[in-house]
């Protein structure tokens, strides 16, 4: 399985997406890893990040779930871009559901 994040515009276009290393054979994978992307103060307030899991398995990849952080996120999503963008250049880390 890996992890694939999209950063996204406000009319939902991709902008720049990165992903994980693939975890395999790994019942509850845990990724620590860091994906930056640089963008402008002024774009922070139109896109999103649309964070996908999927399960890379026997040639096919089945989505798991997915979450958005951003304007387009709500619940724990909203609160977890709100807090990145007040605390720019510092890593925040916290857990969220996924949708599928």
């Amino acid at each position: 399985a890996y992890v694939k994040v999209s950063l996204t515009s406000g009319d939902n276009k991709k902008i720049k997406k990165k992903k994980t290393t693939t975890k395999k054979g790994v019942s509850n994978p845990v990724w620590n890893e860091a994906l930056s992307f640089d963008v402008t103060e002024d774009d922070l307030k139109h896109c999103h990040l649309v964070v996908s899991v999927v399960n890379c398995h026997h040639g096919h990849s089945p989505l798991l779930g997915t979450c958005v952080l951003g304007h387009r996120g709500h619940g724990q999503g909203s609160v977890h871009w709100d807090a990145m963008v007040q605390t720019p250049r510092k890593a925040i880390a916290m857990w969220h559901q996924l949708y599928i």
